[in-house]
């Protein structure tokens, strides 16, 4: 979880306090930073760094890294300033996010998407049956430890179970006739069968707060179930007549 004191900064530079009123501040500055000029207790601290060493800081995914973050208070504005006193220590503009997990993907309302077989009512046995359903993503908008997340889950496998006890996976959702793309063959009749359908999900995010806007991506799944409408598979028999 991300700390919460990046986004109290934010908020006291957009208050804009002038200097002599305030009675709080932040600073981003290095640890190390023997600068005899400027007395700033916690911050400037004497450290060896050795010739031609650069401090920088750990290396990012999302840009260079960010320096400590410092915080020092007072009172009143006629009173001392505190010490500087190190809130954050080096970070990256990616921890400052909060992060997605599958289980935030999860508890969303991810709609079951229907299943059809084709033709529909009744079925032949010994015939293919055509199975679809659809592959739209699904877009929310939700809060997630305080801060404004869209989240966009996509289908990307499916599990077919029948009540004559096959099943399959496939990575296609199937298409309507003529495409016999995903079927299946029933060898005996039966009435009120239903075909039962996992859909696999996989989700990516991007934090409204993020200055990349970047897209995310959730490790992990989440399944929805659904089934289609109940349908007869009947025999056709042949009758001799004179």
């Amino acid at each position: 979880m991300p700390s919460l004191a990046p986004r109290r900064e934010q908020a006291w530079r957009a208050a804009s306090v002038s200097e002599a009123e305030r009675l709080d501040e932040y600073k981003r500055a290095a640890r190390c930073d023997d600068d005899t000029d400027v007395e700033e207790p916690g911050i400037d601290q004497r450290c060896y760094i050795p010739p031609g060493i650069e401090i920088t800081g750990p290396t990012c995914e999302d840009g260079p890294a960010i320096a400590p973050l410092w915080f020092r208070f007072r009172v009143s504005p006629q009173a001392a300033w505190s010490d500087w006193e190190m809130l954050v220590g080096w970070s990256c503009p990616e921890h400052l996010l909060p992060p997605v997990s599958i289980e935030d993907l999860r508890v969303l309302h991810i709609a079951p998407p229907d299943v059809a077989v084709q033709p529909a009512d009744e079925l032949l046995v010994n015939k293919p049956a055509i199975l679809h359903t659809l592959a739209d993503a699904q877009a929310f908008d939700t809060e997630i430890a305080g801060f404004d997340v869209e989240i966009v889950a996509e289908p990307f496998a499916w599990d077919w179970a029948f009540d004559d006890g096959e099943r399959f996976s496939t990575d296609v959702p199937g298409e309507p006739y003529p495409s016999f793309e995903v079927t299946h063959t029933f060898v005996t009749p039966d009435q009120g069968s239903v075909v039962r359908l996992t859909t696999a999900w996989r989700g990516r995010y991007r934090v409204a707060a993020d200055p990349l806007h970047k897209w995310r991506t959730i490790d992990g799944r989440a399944t929805t179930e659904s089934s289609s409408e109940p349908f007869d598979v009947i025999e056709l028999r042949t009758r001799l007549t004179d």
